[in-house]
C-alpha cells in the first residue's frame, strides 16, 4: 500500500475509522487514568495518615525532650539558690563565685551565671561579667522575682563582646533562666540568673535525630521566626496562620513552604510554664511530600501501564469494527472530491446500494450542491447590483461636493462684493452728508452698518464651516498644549485687563492635520474665554484622560455653563443657547470643531451645568491619517 494513502487513513482528521478508534482508545485511557488517580489518592491518604501520625509523635517527643532538658538546668539553678548558706545571707561573694564557676565548668551549656540583689544590680557573676551592672529592667530579672522563669531565645545583649562567637563567627544566641533567692523567712535576697548557650539546644536536637535523613526539624519562636533547623540549612517557614490547623489536630498535613516545595508537616509546641515563661517553641517535623508519597506514585504508574496496554487492544478492535462503516462513506467522499476538483460529471443523487443512512446522506449532498450553485449565482448578481449602486452614489457625492465648492465660491465672490458695496456706501453717507442727516436717520444707518458687518461675519463662518469639510488632511505630530497656549496668549493680548488662567495637564501630543487641529483648539479656547467673561477667577483647563484604554482630550472652564437638556443643539450650525446681548457669537465654532474631529475619525461630547462651567471632550485616534478616507 502506498505510504500517503496509509497516512491519510491513520490521520484522525481525515479518517473516520481512525477517529472512532481514537475516541474509544482515549476513553479507555481516561478510565485507566481515573482509576489510577483514585487508587493513588486513597493510598496517599493512608500514607499521609500513617507518616503524619509518626511525624506528629516525633514533634511531640522533641518538644518534651527540649522542655525537660531546660527544666533540668532550671532545677540545678533552684538547687544552688536553695543552699542554706546562701539563704542565710552569710555566703561570701568569693565563695558564691566559686560555686557558680564550678557549675559552669561542669555544665558548659551555661554561658554566664550571676546573682542580682533585690534592686537588680549584679553582685556576683562568672568571669565578673556584668558585675555591678543593673539588670532591673530585664525580663529575666522581673520574671525571676516571681518564681522560676524560662525566657526565649535572644541575642547576646549586654554580654555582646564578652562571650566568644560561635563556630560560624556569629555573636552567641542565649536563653534566659532565672530563679528567686529567698531567706528562711521567705524574704527576697535577689535573683539567680543564667544564660544558656543556644548552641547547646542545637546539639541536643542533633543528638535526637541520629542518622535520620528523611525527616527535617524546624523550630519557630512565638513570632514565627526560624530559630533552629536540622539539618543545618537556611529555611523560611510558613506563616503561623497556615500552621494553626496543624496545632489544633494531633495529625499532620501537606503544606507548601515558602521555597515552593510541598512538605508533609507536623507540629508540636513546647509547654509554657507561666505568663511569659517557657521556651514557647513551635517544633515542625517535615518530610518532602514527593518522597513521602513515592509508593502511591509508583502504584499509579503501574496502573497507567496496564491502562496503556488495554488502550492499545481497544484501538485495534475499534479500527476493525469501524472499517465496515467507513467503506461506503469513502466511496461517497470520492464522488464529492471529483465535483470539488471541477469535473463536470453530475453529482449522483443516490449511490448504488441499500436504502440506508449513506443513501440519505448522498441525496442531501446532491440537494445541497444544487442550492449552493444557485446561491452563488444570486450572490454574483447581487454584487454586480451593489457595485452599480456604489458607483452611482459616489458620483452623486462627488457632484454634491462640486456644488458645495461652487456655493463657497459664490459666497466668497458674488455675495461679498455687494455686501462690501452696501457697507462702504453706508459708512460714506454719514461722512459726506452728515449735516443733512437727522438723529433718526443716523440711527438707521448705524443699524445698516451693524447688519452688514454681521452678515459678513456669517459669510466668514459659513466659509469656515465649508472649508472644514473639504481639502486633504495632512498628517503630522501636533502638540495640542502648544496650540492652546498660543491661542490663549492671543486672547490675553486682545483683553489684557481680564484675569484668566490656563492649565495644561497630561500628554497632549497627537497626530493629525495641524491646521485643522489649530482651528479646533482656537474655537474651544475662545469659547471657554468668552463664557468665563463674567467671572473674576476665570479658569481654563486642557487635560488628557484615559477612559477604557482610549485617550480623551478635555477642555473645561468654570464659566456660564449650559443646560444639558439643550446639549444636542450645541454642535448645530448657527444654533446658540445664549442671547446675543449676553455672549456675542455666530454659533459656528462648535459646529466646525465637531466636523474637524469627525474628519479625523474621532468623537466629541459636551457636559455642563448652568453657572458651573462646561467641559468639551474629544478623541483623536492614535493611528496616522494615511490611508484613512477623507469624508
Amino acid at each position: 500500500m502506498p505510504l500517503l494513502p496509509l497516512l491519510d487513513r491513520l490521520n484522525p482528521r481525515r479518517s473516520l475509522r481512525a477517529r472512532f478508534a481514537l475516541v474509544l482508545g482515549a476513553t479507555s485511557l481516561l478510565l485507566a487514568f481515573l482509576a489510577g488517580l483514585g487508587v493513588e489518592r486513597l493510598e496517599r491518604r493512608q500514607l499521609e495518615a500513617t507518616l503524619g501520625h509518626a511525624a506528629h509523635q516525633r514533634a511531640q517527643l522533641l518538644a518534651r525532650v527540649l522542655d525537660q532538658a531546660v527544666q533540668q538546668r532550671l532545677l540545678q539553678l533552684r538547687q544552688v539558690a536553695g543552699q542554706p548558706l546562701l539563704a542565710s545571707g552569710l555566703m561570701e561573694p568569693g565563695d558564691l563565685r566559686d560555686l557558680l564557676e564550678r557549675l559552669r565548668a561542669t555544665q558548659p551549656e551555661f554561658a554566664w551565671l550571676g546573682l542580682a540583689n533585690p534592686q537588680g544590680r549584679v553582685d556576683v557573676a562568672t568571669n565578673a561579667f556584668l558585675q555591678g551592672r543593673s539588670l532591673a529592667a530585664s525580663p529575666a530579672f522581673t520574671g525571676g522575682r516571681r518564681g522560676p522563669w524560662v525566657g526565649r531565645r535572644h541575642g547576646a545583649g549586654p554580654l555582646e563582646g564578652l562571650l566568644p562567637h560561635d563556630r560560624d563567627g556569629q555573636p552567641p544566641q542565649l536563653l534566659d533562666l532565672a530563679v528567686p533567692v529567698v531567706d528562711f523567712n521567705g524574704q527576697p535576697l535577689g535573683v539567680l540568673l543564667a544564660e544558656l548557650d543556644w548552641v547547646w539546644v542545637k546539639a541536643l536536637v542533633d543528638s535526637l535525630h541520629h542518622n535520620e535523613q528523611a525527616a527535617q526539624t524546624v523550630a519557630l519562636d512565638a513570632d514565627g521566626a526560624v530559630v533552629l533547623a536540622w539539618p543545618g540549612q537556611t529555611v523560611s517557614a510558613p506563616t503561623l496562620a497556615a500552621l494553626q490547623a496543624l496545632q489544633a489536630e494531633p495529625s499532620a498535613g501537606v503544606l507548601t513552604w515558602p521555597d515552593g516545595v510541598d512538605y508533609l508537616t507536623a507540629a508540636a509546641r513546647t509547654p509554657v510554664t507561666g505568663p511569659g515563661s517557657g521556651l514557647d517553641l513551635l517544633l515542625l517535623v517535615r518530610q518532602d511530600a514527593h518522597s513521602a508519597f513515592a509508593g502511591a506514585e509508583q502504584l499509579r504508574q503501574r496502573l497507567m501501564q496496564a491502562g496503556v496496554l488495554a488502550t492499545l487492544a481497544t484501538v485495534v478492535l475499534a479500527a476493525v469494527l469501524a472499517g465496515a462503516v467507513v467503506r461506503p462513506l469513502r466511496r461517497l467522499a470520492d464522488v464529492a472530491n471529483r465535483r470539488h476538483a471541477g469535473e463536470s460529471v453530475p453529482f449522483p443523487p443516490t449511490p448504488d446500494g441499500p436504502g440506508d443512512e449513506v443513501q440519505a446522506l448522498a441525496a442531501t449532498l446532491h440537494a445541497m450542491d444544487q442550492a449552493v450553485r444557485q446561491r452563488l449565482a444570486d450572490q454574483q448578481e447581487l454584487n454586480a447590483e451593489l457595485e452599480q449602486r456604489v458607483s452611482a452614489r459616489t458620483a452623486q457625492l462627488q457632484a454634491a461636493n462640486d456644488e458645495l465648492d461652487s456655493f463657497a465660491y459664490a459666497v466668497s465672490h458674488d455675495l461679498r462684493a455687494p455686501l462690501r458695496a452696501m457697507g462702504g456706501f453706508s459708512q460714506a453717507l454719514p461722512e459726506d452728508h452728515a449735516p443733512k442727516l437727522d438723529a433718526e436717520a443716523r440711527l438707521y444707518l448705524d443699524q445698516i452698518i451693524l447688519a452688514s458687518q454681521r452678515m459678513g461675519a456669517l459669510i466668514d463662518g459659513l466659509l469656515s464651516l465649508s472649508r472644514s469639510l473639504r481639502g486633504d488632511l495632512h498628517d503630522g505630530p501636533v502638540d495640542l498644549g502648544e496650540l492652546a497656549q498660543r491661542a490663549f496668549n492671543d486672547l490675553r493680548l486682545a483683553e489684557p485687563q481680564r484675569q484668566v488662567s490656563l492649565t495644561l495637564t497630561g500628554n497632549l501630543r497627537v497626530h493629525g492635520d495641524s491646521r485643522m487641529l489649530d482651528a479646533v483648539i482656537r474655537n474651544l479656547v475662545g469659547n471657554a474665554w468668552k463664557y468665563t467673561a463674567r467671572r473674576d477667577d476665570a479658569q481654563l483647563h486642557l487635560q488628557e484622560q484615559v477612559r477604557n484604554g482610549e485617550r480623551w482630550f478635555c477642555m473645561a472652564d468654570n464659566g456660564a455653563g449650559f443646560d444639558m437638556d439643550h446639549a444636542g443643539r450645541l454642535f448645530q450650525a448657527f444654533s446658540r443657547l445664549h442671547r446675543q446681548d449676553e455672549f456675542p457669537g455666530l454659533g459656528i465654532g462648535l459646529a466646525t470643531v465637531q466636523r474637524i474631529v469627525r474628519r479625523h475619525g474621532g468623537r466629541i461630547e459636551a457636559q455642563g451645568q448652568v453657572g458651573q462651567g462646561a467641559r468639551f471632550s474629544f478623541t483623536l485616534p492614535s493611528a496616522p491619517l494615511q490611508g484613512r478616507p477623507t469624508p
